[in-house]
């Protein structure tokens, strides 16, 4: 494989605080476009929180790729 073959590039949309069913039924409304291509687009998934963790693992985990275990968060 060439650089270029390993090169991807990733875009993270997190909406922190966001209600999942009304932002789907208002990306399917038209409410939202811009959000509706993308997630159709791309590749997407629900987060939630470890047992025993508070809400405030969540990010700290998702921006540097550690356990909290390891990120010192909790």
């Amino acid at each position: 494989m060439t650089m270029t073959q390993l090169h991807k590039q990733v875009f993270f949309i997190g909406l922190d605080g966001g209600e999942p069913d009304l932002i789907r039924r208002w990306m399917a409304d038209g409410s939202l476009p811009t959000l509706a291509r993308l997630y159709g687009d791309g590749v997407s998934g629900d987060v939630s929180t470890l047992p025993g963790m508070g809400d405030g693992a969540v990010w700290p985990t998702l921006i540097s790729g550690v356990n909290p275990a390891r990120h010192g968060r909790y």
